[in-house]
């Protein structure tokens, strides 16, 4: 009797696991369409991840390999921004996320770009179409149609001549070198790039051509320093304006201030408008004054720098006023409240 006990009992026990299993079953029949939906969102969080470290190591190759055009260029490169927006950086940056599951050892685009002659020349002429389009609409912010453009042809592109300025309409402050002159050559716009106090105003910084505008101020110095140095707008060079030295007098200040034409573009903005004159050895400034100190160019920035020659210079009581040439001699410092409290 003990064994058919036994026997019962083992029977019982089999048909609570068989009336389990059935409800197990029926309860992931429930559940089926449930979990394969987190089996396959799980998959697709795993392919895009794969996808975008695929993209970033893309982006990254081309960052690096716009640094070296950059780094050997003679000419005006687009921002970065600009740049991955070029057909083939597009198409670069798309490289292998395809084929990432299946074939991750594929050539990377660091590896196309240094071995693939053709894939480097379909990259550099983007870059000149776009070159050549951006001259053409900031060409018209300079008041050229194409009509004018064609005329121009036989002549220094109208963007590249000394007297093209831009202005950024988005933003007042300028990064680098161009905080002071508050005026932008070619080259400069296509390097500059808004500031914003966090990444959301930066993002809404990005780059435009359509936000750039004609400096007139600077333009109208540039012509003046054609005028006094009698050449010729459409032929002119910086590297010829800079040949005359600091041999350039503004007869709109109170007190002469001689510069060289660099200097020029960014003291014009503090006059409605400016009028030059060429300090030759025969000028009678240069006869009367000759020990009359001229501007030395980006002197301003270097003292407001960081540089160790720049703060050890601050502190020399070796500046003068030239509004106040009776006033003596100060420190940097010194000079820039004796000019807060007596001009601004």
């Amino acid at each position: 009797m003990h064994w058919l006990r036994k026997l019962l009992s083992k029977v019982r026990n089999l048909n609570v696991c068989r009336d389990a299993f059935a409800q197990s079953r029926l309860e992931f029949e429930q559940l089926k369409e449930q979990v394969a939906e987190q089996v396959a969102q799980c998959r697709r969080v795993r392919i895009r991840r794969i996808v975008e470290d695929v993209s970033r190591v893309n982006r990254k190759d081309l960052r690096d390999h716009w640094n070296m055009l950059k780094t050997a260029a003679t000419t005006p490169l687009p921002p970065y921004s600009e740049f991955l927006h070029l057909d083939m950086a597009r198409t670069l940056t798309r490289k292998n996320t395809d084929e990432c599951l299946s074939n991750p050892s594929k050539e990377s685009v660091r590896e196309e770009l240094k071995n693939n002659k053709v894939t480097r020349e379909h990259v550099a002429q983007q870059v000149s179409a776009w070159i050549r389009d951006t001259k053409t609409k900031l060409s018209e912010a300079l008041g050229y149609d194409q009509l004018a453009l064609d005329k121009e042809a036989a002549f220094v592109h109208p963007v590249d001549r000394v007297t093209a300025w831009f202005s950024c309409t988005r933003c007042r402050r300028l990064t680098g070198p161009f905080k002071d002159d508050n005026a932008l050559t070619f080259a400069d716009v296509c390097a500059h790039r808004c500031l914003g106090k966090n990444k959301k105003q930066r993002l809404k910084g990005a780059w435009k051509v359509e936000e750039f505008k004609a400096d007139q101020k600077a333009i109208t110095a540039a012509k003046e320093l054609l005028r006094v140095s009698h050449l010729k707008e459409r032929n002119a060079t910086q590297m010829q304006l800079d040949g005359f030295g600091c041999s350039f007098l503004c007869t709109a200040c109170k007190n002469p201030i001689v510069m060289d034409a660099s200097s020029v573009i960014g003291h014009c903005k503090r006059h409605e408008t400016i009028t030059l004159e060429l300090v030759t050895s025969e000028h009678p400034l240069n006869i009367s004054r000759p020990l009359i100190t001229p501007i030395e160019h980006g002197l301003a920035a270097k003292l407001k720098g960081f540089s160790r020659s720049g703060c050890k210079q601050r502190h020399r009581q070796a500046f003068g006023c030239r509004h106040c040439p009776k006033v003596g001699t100060f420190t940097f410092n010194g000079l820039r409240s004796h000019v807060k409290s007596k001009y601004v």
